[in-house]
């Protein structure tokens, strides 16, 4: 899947993140091999392979 900087997505619900509230954030960063979220709850930015993300 591909990801566009400023994107909006939610973590995959498989994912510690999402099961502690961290669900939606917005990708702030994509490398080779992870996507950098910056989560809307805690203001973290967590990172994901590509398909542990849902483009919303």
């Amino acid at each position: 899947m591909e990801f566009t900087i400023g994107q909006r997505v939610e973590a995959h619900p498989a994912t510690d993140a999402w099961m502690s509230g961290d669900q939606f954030g917005n990708v702030q960063k994509i490398g080779r091999k992870y996507v950098h979220v910056l989560m809307d709850r805690s203001g973290r930015v967590r990172k994901f392979p590509a398909d542990l993300l849902l483009s919303r």
